[in-house]
């Protein structure tokens, strides 16, 4: 005779660990259900994230911290890296936040002679006609500026070339 009670249903199996590995897998075999909305919503903030990125690390490029030792480059704006057909005037490059002064050197390309060396308050220099008198035809020069903070330690640098 059953030990099981009358009009009591009879009791299920237990389920085996088998089984229960067996249902696992199946529910880790059903799709996730992203939808085209979910997945353009992971695609925009992925996109931006990236362009967050990009932006910061050129706005970082542009601006030094205050306690960084990092060097900014400088965009040289004029002359820069071509062949004139006048003897220059003046040499323009970008402003650079907290510099107090810019050195400027100009070089024959190959020397480490300064034919012309000097300090200004701004990101623009005019040569005299004495300082322009040292500049020949033919030749071919590499001009720097270094931008220098209020404790004097340099900030930024930018370097092009020119010819005549």
């Amino acid at each position: 005779m059953s030990e099981t009670s009358a009009g009591a249903p009879p009791s299920e199996p237990e389920e085996t660990t088998v089984d229960r590995f067996e249902h696992e897998i199946e529910d880790l075999e059903k799709p996730l259900g992203l939808g085209v909305k979910q997945w353009l919503i992971g695609v925009i903030v992925a996109v931006g994230l990236i362009g967050a990125f990009f932006l910061g690390t050129q706005l970082q490029k542009k601006k030094a911290d205050e306690g960084s030792l990092a060097i900014t480059t400088i965009d040289i704006q004029e002359p820069r890296n071509t062949i004139l057909s006048d003897k220059p005037r003046v040499f323009r490059w970008e402003s650079i936040s907290r510099a107090t002064g810019y050195i400027v050197r100009i070089q024959e390309s190959g020397q480490l002679t300064d034919l012309i060396v000097r300090e200004v308050p701004n990101n623009w220099m005019e040569i005299t006609p004495d300082e322009q008198a040292r500049l020949v035809r033919g030749g071919q020069y590499q001009w720097s500026v270094r931008a220098r903070g209020s404790d004097g330690w340099p900030i930024g640098e930018g370097k092009a070339s020119f010819g005549l």
